[in-house]
């Protein structure tokens, strides 16, 4: 027979596994759910200046939205050099 000191541990332990068990499930969803996840493109607009460095002008969903504020900055007098990256 077990003690009601050893059940107690016994109780304790069994709660802390399922504690543990729950989160490991947790994060490994969360992994699963991260790896299936399709990712979109981001198009990032980036300038670099006369001393060539190199700054990100912004980020954005489409093409469209990095190539009209690419043409606009372009239209200046003083010309830098700009384009456009993408994450895929």
């Amino acid at each position: 027979m077990l003690s009601l000191f050893a059940l107690r541990k016994l109780s304790f332990y069994s709660i802390k596994i399922n504690e543990i068990t729950f989160k490991i499930h947790r994060v490994y969803s969360k992994i699963v759910q991260s790896q299936h996840k399709e990712e979109k493109p981001i198009y990032i607009l980036k300038r670099q200046d006369d001393n060539g460095n190199i700054f990100i002008i912004g980020k954005y969903s489409t093409i469209d939205q990095a190539q009209d504020l690419m043409k606009k900055l372009t239209q200046n007098v003083h010309k830098q050099h700009y384009w456009i990256e993408t994450n895929s």
